[in-house]
Formats: C-alpha cells, sequence, structure tokens
C-alpha cells in the first residue's frame, strides 16, 4: 500500500467540510437557502468533488490479480461502506426516523427504494467500487499495457452502469439507489483515468500551458453556470443533467486547482499551515465525520423563515457548523481509541 498523499487528503478535508456546512445551512430552518450563491456552489461542488478523489485514489490500492485478492477486495470494502452503512442506518432510523421494533421489516424493506437521505453515499461508493474492482482483476487477467487496462475498466463501468439503468426502468430508478449511482459514477472514473495517467501527463512539455488554459476556462465555465443555472434545483431533463455535470465538473476542476496551490505554496506561513492541518486532518477522517454530524446538525435553531442573506442566519449557522464539527471529532476521537466501536462504526481495522 503506498503512502498516503497529503494533497488528496487536503481536497478531500475541503470536500466534507463543504458537506458540513451544506447541511447546516439546508436543515436550520432557513427560507431562501436554496437559492444562494453559498449553496449553489457547496451542491455543485460538495459530491463530484468527493466521488472525483475516491476515484483518483485507487491508484493507491494493490493490483488486484487474483481471485483470492478480488474476495479480499470486496470484502475490504463491504466492511468499510456497507458495515458502517448498516450500523448509522438503523441507528439514525431509531433515533430520529421513527423507526420501532414493531415497524423495522417495513422500514428496512421501505428503504430499498429510499436510500437518498442520510447515508445513500455510502452504499453508491461501495458499488462503484466493487464494480471497479472486478472489471479491474478482468483487465489484468486480459493485458498488462496501462491504456488497454484503463480503457476496459471505463468500459466495463459503463455496461455496468447501462444493466442498472435497465433494472432501474424495470424496479423503479430510486432502487438500491440506481438514481444517484449512475449520476456519480462518471465522476469516479474521471477521477480514476486521471490517475492512471497523471504522471505522464505532467511529463508533457506543454503541460503547465494547458493545465493553465484548462483551469482558466473551467473557472469561467463554472462561474457562469453557476449565476445563471441552479444545480441545487434544477430537473432532470437530459439538458440539465448535463449542465449540472458540466457546472460541477468545471468546479471540481477549479477548486483542485487552487486549493492545491494554496496547501503548497502557504506551508510556511503560520496561520496556512494550521488550517491546512486542519483540513488534512478531516480529510482523513472523512468517513467519521460524514456518519457522525448528522447527529450534532444545527444545536442552535433559527426561527422558521428566516431568510440567509440576514446576519443572525450567517452568525447562527457558523456557530452551528463549528460545534459540528467540534463534537464531531470528540466522538471520532473517543471510536479511534476502542478498536471495536472503530470496526463497527467506522468499519476500520487497526
Amino acid at each position: 500500500m503506498k503512502q498516503r498523499n497529503a494533497t488528496v487528503d487536503y481536497i478531500r478535508g475541503i470536500a466534507i467540510l463543504l458537506v458540513i456546512i451544506g447541511h447546516t445551512v439546508s436543515n436550520n430552518g432557513i427560507a431562501d437557502y436554496s437559492g444562494s450563491g453559498l449553496y449553489r456552489v457547496i451542491f455543485a461542488l460538495q459530491m463530484p468533488l468527493f466521488m472525483l478523489v475516491s476515484g483518483y485514489v485507487t491508484v493507491y490500492s494493490k493490483p488486484i490479480e487474483s481471485a483470492g485478492m478480488l474476495g479480499s477486495f470486496i470484502g475490504r470494502r463491504s466492511l468499510g461502506y456497507l458495515l458502517p452503512w448498516t450500523v448509522w442506518t438503523i441507528f439514525r432510523g431509531f433515533a430520529f426516523g421513527g423507526w420501532a421494533i414493531g415497524n423495522i421489516k417495513s422500514k428496512l424493506l421501505s428503504l430499498l427504494w429510499n436510500m437518498d437521505s442520510g447515508y445513500w453515499f455510502l452504499f453508491s461508493l461501495w458499488t462503484i467500487c466493487i464494480v471497479r474492482g472486478i472489471s479491474s482483476f478482468f483487465a489484468n487477467k486480459l493485458t498488462a499495457k496501462k491504456l488497454l487496462r484503463v480503457v476496459f475498466c471505463t468500459a466495463f463501468s459503463m455496461l455496468f452502469a447501462m444493466l442498472l439503468l435497465l433494472v432501474g426502468i424495470k424496479a423503479g430508478i430510486t432502487f438500491l439507489n440506481i438514481k444517484l449511482t449512475l449520476y456519480y459514477i462518471p465522476y469516479f472514473f474521471l477521477g480514476y483515468i486521471f490517475a492512471s495517467f497523471s504522471t505522464d501527463i505532467r511529463a508533457k512539455k506543454y503541460y503547465k500551458s494547458i493545465e493553465s488554459i484548462v483551469v482558466a476556462a473551467s473557472f469561467v465555465i463554472f462561474v457562469c453556470l453557476s449565476l445563471r443555472f441552479n444545480v441545487a434545483t434544477s430537473g432532470e431533463t437530459v439538458i440539465e443533467i448535463a449542465t449540472r455535470i458540466i457546472c460541477s465538473l468545471t468546479g471540481c476542476i477549479s477548486l483542485i486547482y487552487f486549493a492545491s496551490r494554496f496547501y503548497e505554496d502557504f506551508k510556511t506561513c503560520s496561520f496556512a499551515e494550521k488550517l491546512n492541518s486542519v483540513t488534512v486532518t478531516a480529510g482523513k477522517e472523512s468517513l467519521g465525520l460524514y456518519l457522525i454530524h448528522y447527529l450534532f446538525l444545527n444545536v442552535i435553531r433559527l426561527p422558521e423563515g428566516m431568510s440567509i442573506y440576514s446576519f443572525d442566519a450567517f452568525a447562527v449557522s457558523l456557530l452551528n457548523f463549528l460545534i459540528t464539527l467540534l463534537l464531531s471529532a470528540a466522538v471520532i476521537y473517543i471510536i479511534d481509541n476502542n478498536d471495536k466501536l472503530k470496526l463497527v462504526l467506522l468499519g476500520k481495522r487497526r
């Protein structure tokens, strides 16, 4: 296993902090949050950024070259994603969702068609990772050439996406979170493709010039689309979905570039160094923060219908964000110091 990439953890940290900010704003009685520029940007970036990074870090995994390694890979991913998803979904259902012993069977059956709340991301990420793992196993058996392996894995994933779509048409597009899995699978594989060739790409003579053009164009496109198109409230037509993907992708490219530059260029600045350290730590603990932050959202409630542009909404949202982050970090610290809790609640082994 390769050493962790601190810059990748930094980007992942930004993604989870955006998630917490977005949930703080959207779950506190603010009337017009979905139309605000802040929420548009957060919604466009948070989960696509997570998926891009998740696809990117696949290059740090050992090649899957045997059936035994494939079985081990599926087991690790199931332990890391499905176990926490199951435990926290049931806990949240009993604690906040009106679940009871008498209705648990009906609630679990209903959940099969209603995963798009709370912890849906883990189930979708598990599905996509398993597809990537299986395709990687067959690709390694078929060829030793990196380009052909990446092409095979990507083509295999697209065929799987088509199969998922057929299942969704038959059983319902929300069955087993098919809708969101289909929407986010391109981001994962774009991250995987770029990571596979990043070393070769960066070695090209004109890489810096091309990078500058791509980032500048992405930033302009993202700003223009964000001003004219609300990804948080857009519909499901082909044009709207394509526009949402372009907006999110160009935003992620811009954020990754500027965030990476900030992380690398301001290491000697005391305040920036501390900020970077906190963000990297958030990235390393992103799964735990994602799972636990729901428990502490909006300890301080705003009056219903308050405008997001008011000072009170800003102040209370900021305070709730800090409280949620600190309490979640405290719970993660406790869990991390108990191997059994860490296994059951976070899917982590020593």
